[in-house]
């Protein structure tokens, strides 16, 4: 009886039967009072949606989770409010752009050549 109670249990893991296991919508708020952090935990781990904002109230971070690792739509937004991070995360591998910002602007007046200037 042991032994099949525990492949059961084994068996509903590996398949990744969640239906059973309630989702924890959990809110953190700065001190005053806005909210800092929502995120949708599975058993401890996020799982779903998790978005965070600064003290003054604007976005900081979205992120998407799957049973813990990296799922989804991945971005985060300066304190101007402008995308400097905008990926999707798909099968473990990451499809889109990271701090994409140039360190120069692109008028070609800054152009840095020959190692030294």
């Amino acid at each position: 009886m042991r032994v099949l109670l525990l492949l059961s249990l084994v068996a509903g893991i590996a398949s990744g039967d969640d239906a059973s296991i309630p989702l924890d919508h959990r809110v953190a708020f700065w001190p005053n009072g806005r909210v800092r952090t929502s995120a949708t935990y599975l058993s401890d781990v996020r799982h779903g949606e998790y978005r965070t904002w600064r003290a003054n109230g604007t976005p900081y971070e979205l992120r998407h989770y799957d049973r813990g690792r990296e799922s989804g739509v991945q971005q985060s937004w300066d304190e101007q409010g402008e995308l400097f991070l905008n990926y999707e995360m798909r099968h473990g591998r990451r499809y889109g752009f990271i701090n994409a910002v140039p360190c120069l602007p692109a008028d070609g007046n800054n152009v840095q050549r020959g190692g030294s200037q």
